[in-house]
């Protein structure tokens, strides 16, 4: 009997044990249960809303997303996944595995390895993104058009069990400037790409994790081809030259837009106009006092038209009146 009793003893230790075991730790003093230690879940909401609709094009803009997370402590890298658009989850999301402490996200939209370049990406000191369709410092005229581009970050806190979403509001790198020039003869169209010299020059083509301008040194934009626009007026022409520049700054005063004619007689070729872009795309839009910091215009716009009406006299000498007006402080 004693035998019998001592062996439902130790059978009632051994399920007890077993049951220990399975049920996994439940003494909350345990260290590999302490709440701290384990992952959490965090989704990351991506949309484009930033924009002068005002509404989400996330779908029809951004095809593919680079996603960084960093150590805000340190700025070394923690992860890195690329996704697809079509391959995310319900409502644009990311989801990815974090330890609790402070993370820095940094998310680019469309990094196409044609056009750009993301390297030294191990930390947010090194982190650079640049564009790669250039030689020389000057766009080849090939890919004038280096593609949409969009960046988004945030700094959040990851808190044990709490899986409270994270957004990441997209910013549009990437703009379209039309130089739109009207009074043209017909001559001057059928050989505008032969007459009319045009280039944008800006340092605006390398950023840093926070996507702010990284390099002093400028590139020459170019564009992709003269293109005939309707003109009413019988017997004049308009022709269009377009430029596709990274994001633009309301402080910067070093993005120029300048334009040379050649006299098809006398084969002379102007001095080049010079126009610096950003208060002239300011001021059209009604933003001439707008604060160094406030970038809001700018940001939410990605299509301007600089239209010129050209005027060009018996010698090959060229006059546009609104070129004129900007340097003499004129009204446009």
């Amino acid at each position: 009997m004693e035998k019998i009793t001592t062996y439902k003893k130790i059978a009632g230790i051994f399920i007890c044990l077993f049951l220990f075991v399975c049920s996994g730790c439940i003494h909350e003093t345990l260290d590999p249960c302490e709440e701290d230690d384990f992952e959490t879940c965090i989704r990351f909401n991506f949309l484009y809303d930033y924009n002068m609709e005002e509404r989400d094009l996330f779908a029809e803009q951004v095809d593919h997303i680079t996603l960084i997370i960093y150590s805000e402590e340190s700025g070394e890298l923690e992860q890195i996944v690329e996704v697809h658009r079509q391959d995310m989850e319900e409502n644009h999301t990311v989801s990815l595995m974090l330890s609790p402490g402070k993370h820095t996200a940094v998310a680019w939209g469309n990094i196409h390895t044609e056009h750009y370049n993301l390297h030294s990406h191990e930390s947010t000191a090194g982190h650079l993104l640049e564009m790669t369709c250039i030689d020389k410092q000057t766009m080849t005229t090939t890919r004038a058009n280096p593609g949409s581009l969009f960046h988004a970050s945030h700094t959040f806190t990851v808190v044990a069990g709490n899986e409270e979403p994270i957004p990441m509001k997209m910013i549009k790198n990437s703009n379209q400037v039309k130089v739109i020039i009207k009074g043209l003869t017909e001559e001057d169209l059928e050989k505008a790409e032969e007459r009319f010299t045009l280039r944008l020059t800006s340092n605006n083509w390398r950023y840093n994790f926070a996507n702010k301008i990284s390099s002093g040194q400028a590139v020459t934009y170019l564009t992709e081809g003269a293109q005939e626009e309707d003109n009413p007026t019988p017997g004049e022409f308009t022709v269009a030259f377009t430029f596709y520049p990274l994001r633009l700054f309301t402080y910067d005063m070093e993005t120029v837009l300048s334009l040379r004619y050649r006299n098809e007689q006398t084969g002379r070729q102007t001095e080049p106009l010079e126009l610096p872009l950003i208060p002239y795309l300011l001021r059209i839009a009604g933003y001439s006092n707008t604060p160094a910091n406030d970038n809001e215009y700018l940001d939410r716009q990605d299509t301007y038209e600089v239209p010129f009406v050209l005027g060009v006299d018996i010698n090959g000498n060229i006059s546009i009146e609104e070129w004129d007006g900007i340097h003499q402080g004129g009204e446009l």
